[in-house]
């Protein structure tokens, strides 16, 4: 019996762990594995692997994704709505995500952009300061001679 608020609210560390026990349970289903010690040592891990993601005591691994995905290629096919109980919404995707090469120029030559335009506006701000700094200093001279104006007999 739990002693403790902190032992009765354990669970996965991150929504990445929940996927990843999502997913091993699908396949523990779809491979007729009945125990969590199983699929652990199925994964080429310690027999408490899957209990110690699950109770939030360790976190999945990328090499452990990596194996499950490789060992198990119905893995990269489990959507989110196969998965109960965890799912908040659906997720018509594949488990893994990937990030191509597109991606990545394309999101580099966005940050360029945004670099070019505060650049931009940086020299913008740097051209009014200076302006401003010529102004106030010819109100200043203005002002001077208007006062040495005033101060001279007539």
């Amino acid at each position: 019996m739990p002693n403790s608020k902190a032992e009765k609210a354990r669970g996965p560390k991150t929504a990445l762990d929940e996927k990843f026990l999502a997913v091993a349970r699908q396949v523990m289903k779809a491979r007729g594995i009945t125990s969590d010690r199983g699929i652990s040592l199925e994964l080429g891990r310690s027999q408490d692997f899957i209990n110690r993601v699950q109770n939030g005591f360790q976190s999945a691994t990328p090499d452990a994704w990596d194996t499950l995905l490789s060992k198990y290629p119905e893995a990269a096919a489990i959507n989110q709505s196969q998965v109960t109980g965890i799912a908040v919404g659906v997720n018509n995707g594949v488990a893994a995500h990937t990030y191509t090469m597109a991606d990545c120029e394309k999101e580099r030559d966005d940050a360029r952009a945004e670099r070019d335009a505060l650049k931009k506006e940086n020299e913008l701000l740097r051209q009014q300061l200076a302006m401003q700094t010529e102004l106030i200093a010819a109100k200043d001279e203005t002002l001077a001679l208007l006062r040495g104006g005033h101060n001279r007999p007539n």
